[in-house]
């Protein structure tokens, strides 16, 4: 007997052996359990998911000697038959090579006709959506109004080229890509019944490979057995599938959050010289980029992950090295340069310098951080504490007087306190210069753990340490930031680093402070004076800073005019 292909071999001859369409296969079988029996199937989606063979398993259930049934024999000559192709009664149509009107006419005319033997006359009709407009047409009302004990099923990988007039007269089965895990079971019961032994990992490489359609899957599981014999290895795998070694993909990973653009290009090299193509090696990087991105996102979840455990514990040491907005965007840069480098000439030149640019990208800050940093409407930034010298009633707050703190600290009210402007001073500490230290050590490890943060905080005027809590004056014109001050994991946050600092469990409150009133000049001149020099300040402090030094640069400006919001 001549060799039959695993694809074949193994074709469902059975509802209970279908693998990985669980929806469509329970709606057939109540169909035919409570005879309620449509006069038209569509059945669509990507190739190898089981279309045709769940088109031959109906046939078989309606025409079955003990038909219609969920259960058919397989040894009635119906059943025979319509595994071999060669019943009389169930035409196997192929739509692109039969696709013009007088193909359909005479399909119309051998409708008219009773079955021969069977209990259904069933045209199946393989990629029907490559019909004409006009075989269409010529179909439309035979398919409206069929004449009894005709049934049939079309199959298509491309539903929506199908006109809607057509869709609306057949019950519509989407077939889904099947799951990677149910591809890789299947593999390997097939490899058991073929007495070849083969390792989980290299089911999973396959499975991962035919990307949801099982045909494929066992095509290519066909191939490896036919270059490995019964022993089949992970490297033969690799070697005849043209699969990346994984141990590559991920020295490609580490090697970019050690920022080493130049293991990068050897690596490169590695990859090219043994013959792989560029495009193949980016989208394996991606994928890889990817399954560290949900080892951290969603690590709980095998359904969501799907990965092997080899795999997983190859990779989990790894993921602490990036956070999620770091494998965002080598995700994104692999995706913006794989377009690229596909039609490019020099493809080797582009991926080389997609490396080094990977380097670079997890060194990017989030745009919301930066953001936070920039004062109001270009207020210059004022020096982050108060002066050295001890301020009034010995707090560690900086005096009203003084530029406001650009790194402040803020919580939300205490329970029952309701703040208002021009609030009552807290009461002074014990030790002035111990309060100032705790208050200067929490900002810094704000500022440094917490960019973000830091930044809202920089609008305060002073901080304090009371008794009881950590108390952060806000003053009013500048009572936007206090609920992004307030967010739960803010709150949280800072009564940690409160905690750390000072060894107390202090609550944190926020006050809103009445700007103190300008002093009256008594001669008008005076008053010219005092502007011209507080003006001349803030440009000499603006133009220390690094944020509009940036600016500056970025658009090639200067300073035209300034003031003090």
């Amino acid at each position: 007997m001549p060799y039959q292909v695993l694809a074949l071999k193994y074709r469902p001859q059975t509802f209970d052996e279908v693998v990985g369409q669980r929806a469509v296969v329970q709606t057939l079988k109540n169909s035919l359990e409570g005879s309620r029996i449509a006069h038209a199937y569509l059945f669509s989606g990507v190739r190898g998911v089981g279309k045709t063979s769940v088109a031959r398993l109906l046939a078989k259930a309606l025409n079955c000697v003990n038909g219609p049934t969920v259960r058919p024999c397989n040894v009635c000559s119906s059943c025979v038959e319509i595994a071999a192709s060669s019943s009389l009664d169930v035409l196997e149509i192929d739509g692109a090579s039969n696709n013009s009107v007088d193909d359909v006419r005479d399909l119309r005319e051998t409708v008219r006709y009773a079955p021969s033997r069977d209990r259904y006359r069933i045209f199946i009709i393989d990629e029907v959506h490559m019909l004409s407009s006009s075989a269409f047409n010529a179909l439309l009302k035979t398919l409206e109004e069929p004449p009894p004990r005709v049934v049939f099923i079309f199959a298509t990988t491309e539903h929506r080229k199908i006109p809607v007039t057509i869709l609306s007269r057949c019950q519509h089965f989407e077939f889904r890509k099947i799951a990677r895990r149910e591809i890789a079971a299947h593999l390997g019961r097939v490899c058991a019944a073929e007495a070849v032994s083969i390792s989980p990992h290299a089911l999973d490489l396959i499975a991962r490979l035919a990307d949801g359609s099982l045909r494929d899957a066992q095509s290519a599981l066909d191939q490896v057995i036919a270059y490995s014999g019964s022993a089949v290895k992970d490297e033969d795998v690799r070697t005849i599938l043209g699969v990346l070694d994984r141990e590559i993909l991920l020295a490609f990973m580490e090697k970019i959050a050690a920022k080493d653009p130049a293991a990068l290009l050897e690596l490169i090299d590695r990859v090219l010289e043994t013959g792989h193509d560029p495009v193949l090696f980016l989208n394996s990087l991606m994928e890889q980029a990817r399954d560290l991105l949900l080892l951290k996102v969603a690590a709980d979840s095998p359904k969501t992950l799907e990965l092997a455990e080899e795999d997983r514990a190859a990779m989990a040491p790894l993921a602490p090295r990036f956070s999620e907005e770091d494998l965002l965007r080598i995700m994104d840069g692999v995706a913006r340069e794989e377009g690229r480098i596909r039609f490019s000439a020099q493809p080797r030149y582009l991926l080389e310098a997609l490396a080094v640019r990977l380097c670079h990208l997890a060194d990017l800050t989030p745009l919301e951080d930066l953001l936070a940093r920039f004062p109001e409407e270009d207020e210059p930034v004022a020096p982050r504490m108060p002066p050295a010298a001890d301020p009034p009633r010995g707090a560690s707050a900086a005096a009203p007087s003084e530029p406001p703190s650009p790194r402040p600290v803020a919580e939300p009210v205490a329970a029952g306190e309701t703040p208002a402007g021009g609030a009552v001073p807290p009461a002074p500490p014990a030790d002035p210069g111990e309060v100032r230290r705790q208050v200067e050590a929490i900002l810094e490890r704000v500022d440094r753990e917490r960019s973000t943060l830091g930044g809202f905080l920089s609008h305060a005027a002073f901080f304090d340490l009371e008794d009881s809590a950590f108390v952060i004056s806000l003053p009013e014109d500048k009572a936007v930031f206090r609920a992004s001050i307030e967010r739960k994991e803010y709150l949280s946050f800072l009564r940690d680093t409160i905690a750390a600092v000072t060894g107390r469990r202090l609550e944190v409150k926020i006050r809103l402070a009445r700007p103190a009133p300008a002093p009256e000049i008594a001669a008008p001149a005076a008053a010219g004076e005092a502007r011209d020099s507080k003006r001349k300040q803030l440009l000499e402090e603006a133009h220390r800073s690094p944020v509009v030094k940036s600016f500056l640069d970025l658009f090639q400006g200067e300073i035209s005019d300034i003031e003090e919001v």
